[in-house]
C-alpha cells in the first residue's frame, strides 16, 4: 500500500477546497495517536518535545483522505490522508 501524510493547517482548508481541493473528493477520518511533537526554537537549532496526554491514553486528530488513480495512469490507487493541525494552545506554549 503506497501513500503518503501530511499535515494542513486547519484554518486553510476553505483556500485549499477552493484550489485543487474542489476537483478531488475528500472523505473524513479521525487519525489515532498518543502523542505529537512540538519544535522548541533555540539559538540556531530546534529541539523536538513529544507531547501526550497526561494519562498517556490515545486521542485523535481530524483528518482529510482520498484515493485517486491519476485518471488511469496509475496501476494501484494512490492513498493519501492529511491531519488538519491548528495553532499551539496556551497550555502547551506555557509548558514549552
Amino acid at each position: 500500500m503506497g501513500g503518503t501524510k501530511s499535515g494542513q493547517r486547519q484554518e486553510n482548508i476553505k483556500i485549499l477546497r477552493s484550489m485543487h481541493f474542489s476537483t478531488r473528493k475528500y472523505s473524513q477520518i479521525t487519525v489515532p495517536d498518543d502523542g505529537f511533537f512540538e519544535w522548541l526554537a533555540g539559538k540556531g537549532s530546534k529541539q523536538p518535545m513529544l507531547l501526550t496526554l497526561p494519562d498517556k491514553k490515545p486521542f485523535a486528530f481530524a483528518g482529510l483522505w482520498e484515493t485517486w488513480d491519476d485518471q488511469g495512469k496509475r496501476e494501484t490507487p494512490y492513498r493519501s490522508c492529511t491531519i488538519l493541525t491548528r495553532e499551539s494552545s496556551e497550555s502547551v506554549m506555557r509548558e514549552s
